[in-house]
């Protein structure tokens, strides 16, 4: 049995779907990525697995996972997606917390049940980072090869007449150009606005030939119908006379806003309307007003996509590295199936990305 500090217990798979937003809404570090309902849609709520530690009667930390069992060969997965979320509202960072939520996993899904523990963590790699990196290692938990993920977090601390004079010079100037414009904003949480969103993203991506950081709309517009109303993703929208031409949708769950899509018309880029700065500026104010401390614009590659990058850049927040992905297991079979079934997944999209190229050079 695994050795917990004094007071913490676990209780595994003991909760509701109601009463797992709750915990949710208990957390600085909570996100979409954790909600029953994301999980649910992504990967169907039998393969959804919940761990809670409590001390002292407590939540101090949760975790969902992506939990599959392989059938007569034994072993299988359990995937934490963006957690464990360890960061109570209100609290200090307590590195004890997260140090027991390690071993309660390592413990449950990788002693007690025998499959492979995967753990993308929503934490960066910074200073509080490495001390979680040493607590995964501690564990025998390792970083994959995969890359880490990169992205742009803006810190909202500041008063917003500071924020916007932190912005780059070139930015404040084509926000200037599309607040003089005759674009009008709106926002909400409905399910006809977020509809929008999808529309114009699908037709982006008719014109683009992007092979990374694309959304699942269909996964996502089933989110958010599942989604309770205080979870639900924000949608800003621009509009010029009269019809959509831009826009994105941004969760906000934890104390960070994390830019989820956003997607302009062939209008907007034809008259150079310049919207999308305009709808990220106000939901830069509305992330501030409404209390969170950070905005996650989630994806920054230069190399790849040089033109959405500099555009995140523009807001002069700090580009950080995710700490990637973690894994442990015992069982040596069930490594080499794991294994395998990265390959194949490699090798899919290796050819998918190659079929995209053949069919833009033949149109």
């Amino acid at each position: 049995m695994v050795e917990f500090s004094t007071d913490y217990e676990v209780e595994v798979d003991d909760i509701t779907r109601e009463k797992w937003t709750q915990v949710i809404l208990k957390f600085n570090d909570a996100n979409i990525f954790q909600t029953w309902e994301y999980g649910a849609a992504k990967w169907g709520k039998d393969n959804l697995a919940h761990l809670v530690l409590k001390k002292s009667n407590e939540i101090v930390a949760a975790a969902q996972l992506w939990y599959v069992k392989f059938p007569i060969i034994g072993g299988g997965f359990a995937h934490v997606s963006m957690g464990p979320m360890w960061r109570p509202r209100g609290k200090e960072v307590n590195f004890d917390d997260i140090r027991n939520m390690v071993k309660a996993l390592k413990e449950e899904f990788v002693n007690r049940r025998g499959v492979l523990l995967r753990i993308y963590s929503y934490d960066k790699d910074d200073h509080i980072g490495k001390k979680i990196k040493h607590i995964f290692e501690a564990e025998n938990l390792r970083r994959t090869k995969e890359p880490q993920d990169v992205t742009i977090l803006l810190n909202l601390s500041p008063d917003l007449d500071e924020l916007r004079s932190n912005l780059r010079k070139s930015w404040r100037r084509q926000l200037h150009q599309a607040e003089k414009g005759e674009l009008k904003v709106t926002e909400g949480t409905d399910d006809e606005k977020f509809a929008a969103l999808c529309k114009l993203y699908q037709g982006m991506l008719a014109r683009k030939n992007f092979t990374q950081y694309i959304a699942n709309i269909k996964h996502l517009a089933e989110v958010q119908r599942e989604l309770p109303q205080n979870l639900k993703m924000r949608t800003f929208l621009c509009k010029y006379n009269g019809e959509f031409v831009g826009g994105q949708a941004v969760s906000a769950i934890g104390n960070t806003g994390i830019d989820l899509i956003a997607a302009l018309s062939d209008k907007d880029i034809d008259l150079k309307l310049k919207s999308t700065y305009l709808f990220e500026w106000h939901t830069i104010k509305w992330l501030k007003e409404n209390g969170f401390q950070f905005l996650d614009l989630r994806g920054y590659n230069p190399d790849k996509y040089p033109g959405p990058s500099y555009y995140k850049a523009g807001l002069s927040g700090d580009i950080v590295n995710y700490l990637g992905i973690y894994e442990c297991c015992d069982n040596l079979i069930n490594s080499l199936i794991i294994g395998f079934g990265k390959l194949i997944k490699t090798v899919s999209r290796y050819f998918k990305r190659l079929f995209k190229k053949s069919q833009n050079l033949f149109s």
